[in-house]
């Protein structure tokens, strides 16, 4: 009896299956987030409350469960604040959209970026991290900027 024949379609089956996965684990650094949003909330004597607005689409073919997403706010280069989500989910090839609440204090921001905040004028960066848990279990930390 010839094995050959097994053995060139279970080759061929991990082939496919390797190429499928490496595929989806390529898209995985491509997900895309952009700062959709900064809407004012309240404002105090000594800072403001900020509605944070953040759209994550993930490309690949695979739901991904989000266990903390970790953001890190920077205004005009001076570092505002930092959030962290409670888990949730990205479906496979769909944008999410997700809000956060963000307590800026104005005694970190220096009477310019105050003064840039008053008009609008802010430049926003976000620096993030993702943790995520893949199917069969596997963890992955996925770190990212988004410029504006």
């Amino acid at each position: 009896m010839k094995l050959w024949p097994v053995l060139l379609i279970c080759l061929l089956l991990v082939l496919i299956i390797g190429g499928y996965s490496y595929n989806q684990y390529a898209l995985l650094n491509q997900i895309d987030a952009k700062l959709e949003k900064v809407g004012l909330g309240t404002v105090s004597l000594s800072g403001a409350k900020l509605d944070m607005n953040l759209a994550i689409t993930n490309p690949s073919a695979i739901t991904l469960q989000i266990d903390k997403l970790m953001l890190d706010f920077y205004a005009s280069g001076l570092d505002v604040g930092r959030v962290e989500s409670e888990p949730f989910t990205l479906t496979a090839g769909e944008t999410t959209r997700i809000s956060f609440p963000l307590e800026v204090s104005f005694s970190k921001l220096g009477m310019s970026a105050i003064d840039a905040f008053r008009k609008g004028n802010l430049n926003w960066t976000v620096d993030g991290q993702a943790d995520l848990t893949l199917p069969f279990g596997l963890d992955y930390t996925h770190k990212f900027t988004i410029p504006q």
